[in-house]
């Protein structure tokens, strides 16, 4: 007897094949969520399994087999078909006199299955819908997708399992990515899959669901550090940052534009000639207009004194980017000052853990705090979301006029601090 049990897998909508053959258990994801393609693929292991030849082409409505036990079996198997499949409505086909072959009039119509949907489709209607996105986070998303596509060889959609995000994981680990940033990743896949579910693409659960490996309060306390004074001091007022200054121009203003900007690496190094700019009272200021967050576009006051010290000059006759940092897919235009910013902590044997190029962005922030700025014009210089209705929605943006009085005397204290 042809014996077809087959079961969806709670939570991932898989259907698996579930029995016993010559005395041993069986069992086989059949890798799709569709019920009737599930029971076909059963019946074609079954009848390999069995030994059993026939052939059954539901869209073309023929059925051949070979008389005796083989056409039984081909006959039992579109029994079983039209028992698990609402969808395919079969008549019992009875076989033909001297011939092994059966023929149904009229052919009987297959139930068509969803064309596929790759990640990178999806992640194209993503884009579309979200437009709002920065280029930034674009990239970011782009980078993440193409190497979970391709590590699971472009599959559908729908036959991703929570299986294969954990495994995902470890390959990421073995690739050296921390934790925090395989959170961040696999992240990226979960709101891919909020999308789609939203979108009535996929019906089953989130496959990236529950997979961080970092609490909220590891994230917190486990995320960079913040220099201290007399560590700026230390890493700033040295003859291997000075030497920079002509040894290496990009790396030595790249970095001190990022200390009394407060701006994050991607932001600094992707910065375009047409982005300094000037205001009607004479205030300088970078329009930062590629960010990783919408609260990242914004105009960041510059002390003039900034300029003096020769940054002007290294500007100066630049029709297009300002530094000299290629843009690598995943890692921005900012990986490579910050391999550098490490080399140069090293050098002057400054060593606390969790101190990175980013903790120079930290470090202003936290001056501001000290000098008495206000968290609104924190938040608005360095460019992060303050949620409070009162500021989102009854109040407008400082202008970067109001700002630059505000940031521009804590900023000529930070530049002192350096001793360039």
């Amino acid at each position: 007897m042809l014996n077809l049990p087959v079961y969806k897998l709670p939570g991932s909508g898989i259907w698996y094949i579930h029995t016993r053959f010559e005395g041993k258990q069986f069992k086989r994801s059949l890798r799709t969520r569709d019920k009737s393609l599930a029971t076909l693929k059963a019946i074609e292991l079954v009848k390999v399994m069995t030994h059993r030849k026939f052939e059954i082409d539901l869209q073309r409505g023929i059925f051949k087999a070979e008389p005796g036990e083989d056409t039984a079996a081909m006959i039992e198997a579109i029994g079983v078909i039209s028992r698990h499949s609402k969808s395919l409505p079969l008549p019992i086909p009875s076989p033909s006199h001297g011939k092994g072959t059966i023929e149904n009039e009229p052919p009987v119509a297959a139930k068509r299955s969803k064309p596929k949907t790759t990640l990178k489709q999806l992640l194209d209607d993503f884009f579309l819908l979200k437009s709002h996105l920065t280029p930034a986070t674009k990239t970011s998303y782009e980078a993440t997708i193409n190497e979970f596509s391709k590590y699971l060889k472009n599959p559908d959609i729908q036959d991703v399992q929570s299986s294969d995000v954990t495994d995902f994981q470890k390959v990421l680990a073995v690739r050296q990515n921390v934790s925090r940033t395989i959170d961040s990743k696999i992240g990226t896949i979960r709101a891919l899959y909020n999308f789609a579910i939203k979108q009535g693409k996929f019906n089953g659960k989130n496959p990236a669901e529950r997979l961080n490996l970092l609490t909220k309060k590891q994230k917190n306390s486990g995320g960079f550090g913040i220099f201290d004074r007399d560590e700026i001091i230390q890493i700033f007022d040295c003859d291997y940052f000075r030497e920079q200054k002509t040894k290496d121009p990009n790396y030595y203003w790249g970095t001190l534009l990022a200390l009394v900007s407060g701006c994050r690496s991607s932001e600094i190094t992707s910065l375009k000639a047409g982005d300094i700019k000037t205001s009607g009272k004479g205030i300088r200021y970078l329009a930062i207009r590629d960010s990783k967050t919408p609260a990242g576009i914004r105009d960041v006051p510059v002390p003039s004194t900034f300029f003096e010290l020769g940054f002007a000059q290294f500007i100066e006759g630049k029709t297009d980017n300002i530094f000299k940092y290629e843009n690598r897919v995943g890692k921005g235009a900012g990986n490579a000052i910050g391999k550098k910013f490490s080399r140069h902590l090293e050098a002057v044997k400054v060593n606390r853990p969790k101190l990175v190029f980013h903790s120079l962005r930290k470090f202003c922030n936290n001056y501001l705090l000290e000098n008495d700025v206000s968290m609104e014009a924190r938040c608005q210089f360095i460019g992060h979301e303050l949620g409070s209705v009162n500021i989102t929605t009854y109040t407008n943006r400082i202008s970067v006029d109001a700002l630059g009085r505000l940031i521009l005397p804590v900023q000529e204290k930070i530049i002192q601090l350096t001793k360039v």
